[in-house]
């Protein structure tokens, strides 16, 4: 019987080793897990990371809510800011005397916009306000997709044009995401970027802290 070589052992040993090593790896493997997000578009999923990131398989798009209807004022509730309740559904009063909107899934019980200076988008920019429900955070007549209202704050306003005319962005965070005007600011990866690093004092000192150039 012929025997082995010491040197064919050794590299038949590594190689055993090998294979060893690369099944424990693919065992234990970090997985990345898929979270079901009821309130994302339609064909889109959010995915947590192992290091317990958000990441978007695609941007999630504001979910227009505002729908046209005939009401009377004098049979609703004001609110706050241009908002009103019957007790059954929210409205928004339009610019236009009797263009009113309604917002669309919105709970009144619970609907509360942020004051004045809160704002979502400045005049230029079509002029709104955040405003949250149990369920859900507005901007306007916009619902933003995956935003969490009990934990969604308003940290400050970016100018993106500093010396003229003003053209703002309202900068807010949940505890998962920042986000500009109605949308998340992702990193390069997809990623939603830590709201732990952007404050309203960072934000005025260095707008990158919350992902703002």
């Amino acid at each position: 019987m012929n025997q082995k070589s010491p040197a064919l052992r050794v590299i038949l040993i590594l190689i055993g080793i090998m294979m060893l090593t690369g099944g424990i790896w693919y065992f234990y493997r970090p997985r990345t897990k898929q979270v079901q997000t009821s309130d994302l578009n339609q064909g889109q999923t959010s995915v947590a990371s192992p290091a317990g990131e958000v990441q978007l398989t695609s941007v999630p798009k504001p979910t227009p809510v505002g729908k046209s209807v005939a009401v009377k004022r004098t049979s609703l509730t004001v609110i706050n800011y241009g908002y009103y309740t019957d007790g059954k559904n929210v409205y928004l009063e339009g610019d236009n005397n009797g263009d009113w909107k309604e917002i669309q899934g919105a709970d009144p019980a619970t609907f509360k916009v942020m004051d004045f200076q809160h704002s979502c988008r400045s005049v230029e920019k079509s002029y709104a306000l955040f405003a949250t429900d149990k369920n859900s955070v507005y901007c306007g007549l916009d619902r933003i997709v995956g935003a969490d209202s009990a934990s969604f704050v308003y940290i400050g306003s970016y100018d993106e044009n500093p010396g003229g005319m003003d053209s703002s962005s309202g900068v807010a965070s949940d505890k998962d995401c920042i986000y500009r005007n109605e949308n998340p600011i992702l990193d390069a990866s997809g990623s939603c970027l830590n709201p732990s690093s952007c404050t309203s004092v960072s934000l005025a000192a260095d707008p990158s802290s919350c992902g703002l150039k």
